[in-house]
């Protein structure tokens, strides 16, 4: 919990309000963000199929469907096991 309330403590919303950052840090992350956020369009115009043929979002899929195949695949090992625990 200790780590939990030292990040809570350190970490702010903006650049802006980090007092352990240097001023030109500050301006530099300020404006980072301020174009970030311009360049952001309009997501009512982003479609669902769009979205999943973005290969981000397929790349993310196979991993989590991988990872849930590998956690199903040892708890059918592990099953047969407790029953026989029993």
């Amino acid at each position: 919990m200790v780590p939990g309330f030292v990040t809570f403590y350190f970490l702010t919303d903006r650049p802006i309000n980090a007092s352990w950052l240097s001023d030109s840090e500050r301006d530099h992350l300020s404006n980072v963000i301020l174009q970030e956020q311009a360049a952001i369009t309009d997501p009512r115009n982003h479609r669902v199929w769009s979205a999943l043929a973005d290969w981000k979002v397929l790349a993310l899929s196979f991993a989590t469907g991988v990872s849930s195949g590998i956690g199903c695949a040892g708890l059918r090992k592990l099953y047969p096991r407790v029953d026989l625990a029993l």
